[in-house]
């Protein structure tokens, strides 16, 4: 029996979106990498490789999120199905299904972590109306979800506290981290690259100021410097290779 042209519709909206915008193996290492940031010790526990396919559902659900808001900013760029009004509207339905799968999750692990994520996304949705149109705003809003993931991730983690500045301090550092990231890999980012140095030295002070010790400034010093001089050279992968020197120095932090 042949699918009815409206229900093709749907599925192709989805699939053409996932094709275009959705480089599994950049997501896998985004993911892996928030994930190390949010819990540098070495052991794992058993629920870790679930919180980990979790984090990658998020980053996903939070991605198209990003793009149907940002429709308008990206009409007439290349590989933007989204765009499209028709798909675009099929693409809220997606996205409302799949809030609606993380909202039951979270209300399996947590009440107040269904809280939060709700809070969360009527914050976020809240800023996107304001400032969606200023070019600035609409740059800085999708890194929003990096510092609440890194947040979640610690809440589902019941046997340490959730409050403090060993929250706060790597939170504000794992923002401002994706700042100089996006301003070395984006052209069209609102922060211009020639001001990515001050993001890059400005994302390693607050770990550093939550555990300050001889062995740690020193460990910032080398990390920042390195990270700084790849920046200069303009060497390859640099963008990436500077989240490297971040997060070998955020678990240096914790175990020196």
């Amino acid at each position: 029996m042949p699918i009815p042209a409206k229900l093709r519709f749907v599925s192709n909206a989805l699939t053409t979106y996932l094709r275009q915008r959705i480089q599994l193996l950049r997501l896998i290492i985004l993911a892996l990498f928030i994930f190390l940031y949010s819990r540098p010790a070495p052991e794992f526990k058993s629920g870790s490789l679930i919180s980990f396919v979790l984090l990658l559902v998020f980053l996903l659900v939070f991605r198209l999120y990003d793009d149907l808001m940002q429709a308008d900013n990206d009409r007439g760029k290349p590989a933007r199905s989204y765009t499209d009004p028709a798909q675009r509207k099929t693409l809220f339905y997606y996205l409302i299904c799949f809030f609606c799968l993380l909202s039951g999750i979270a209300f399996y692990v947590s009440n107040y972590l269904a809280l939060f994520f709700f809070c969360f996304i009527a914050i976020n949705h809240l800023l996107y109306l304001l400032f969606i149109a200023n070019k600035t705003g609409a740059g800085l809003l999708p890194l929003l979800k990096y510092p609440f993931v890194f947040f979640l991730l610690r809440c589902s983690d019941f046997s340490t506290p959730t409050t403090g500045e060993h929250i706060v301090l790597p939170a504000l550092s794992l923002f401002s981290a994706f700042v100089a990231f996006e301003s070395l890999e984006d052209k069209t980012f609102p922060i211009p690259i020639k001001y990515s140095w001050l993001w890059q030295i400005f994302s390693f002070i607050p770990i550093l100021a939550g555990k300050v010790n001889g062995l740690n400034i020193l460990a910032f010093f080398l990390l920042c410097s390195l990270s700084l001089v790849w920046n200069f050279f303009n060497m390859k992968f640099y963008p990436y290779l500077y989240l490297l020197c971040f997060l070998v120095f955020r678990i240096l932090i914790v175990q020196l």
